[in-house]
């Protein structure tokens, strides 16, 4: 009993010395992710169900993508479609969580993103089948086997908005004094990544433009959801010491 105690105070016991201040801004800009991510998806919801507001574009953006299509760029949107697809993506979370458990000598922080990311599978599902949206016409579809599965929300890009968001929040909150050119270098790279997965759903044809805005409005919901779990769960108070000025550095 000892043993398992030592192994979960090893692997999952994780404090991070922080200020009040600290931890209540944190607090709020889970906040502020969970009201923002829940709005923005209420309301490509109503546009799905009315075709109005953000659904009005669908069609235009449609064939504006189809209209892009060329040698040069079905390459690169084959490969961001299959690297977010349901096939290499969990088999990249698997060996990504468990070869930073295995290094890291902790789980928290990859237990945390690989629930984050189980989680937005689950409502990814639970959606598709709830709205039954039909997806853009097979004949459209490009660089793969059509997909006769209901289009609304895009898996595709709900998996890659929260391996973006979820792997820049735990890393970068992690450092110690981390400088403004991380923050802003890692949240570009994040908002690169997420744009060149949805352009690759719309560019093979499918999905709908309201597809990947609803997944990235429920990713945003998700970090909402982490922040404030991993805040309440690591947050220790912080002492007059230097060392404990900052949080643990990623291995």
């Amino acid at each position: 009993m000892a043993d398992a105690r030592a192994v979960m105070r090893r692997y999952f016991d994780e404090q991070r010395p922080m200020s009040d201040r600290a931890r209540a801004a944190l607090m709020r800009t889970a906040a502020i992710l969970t009201v923002v991510g829940l709005a923005g998806f209420a309301f490509i919801l109503w546009s799905v169900v009315n075709v109005a507001g953000a659904a009005v574009l669908d069609e235009p953006l449609r064939q504006w993508f189809v209209q892009l299509r060329a040698p040069g760029l079905d390459g690169a949107m084959w490969l961001f479609s299959l690297i977010t697809g349901p096939v290499v993506l969990p088999i990249l979370m698997a060996v990504l969580t468990a070869g930073w458990i295995w290094l890291g000598k902790h789980a928290w922080r990859p237990t945390m993103l690989a629930g984050g990311m189980l989680l937005g599978v689950l409502i990814a599902i639970v959606i598709r089948d709830t709205v039954d949206k039909p997806r853009p016409a097979q004949s459209l579809m490009v660089l793969f086997h059509p997909d006769h599965t209901y289009s609304f929300v895009s898996g595709h890009t709900l998996g890659a908005t929260n391996f973006a968001l979820l792997g820049f929040y735990v890393l970068y909150s992690r450092h110690k004094n981390p400088k403004p050119w991380m923050f802003w270098g890692g949240l570009a790279a994040a908002v690169l990544w997420i744009l060149a997965s949805a352009s690759s759903r719309l560019y093979t044809g499918f999905h709908w433009f309201t597809d990947v805005m609803g997944s990235i409005c429920i990713a945003l919901v998700i970090l909402g959801l982490v922040i404030a779990v991993d805040t309440r769960r690591t947050a220790a108070p912080l002492h007059a010491t230097s060392e404990d000025e900052g949080a643990p550095v990623v291995p």
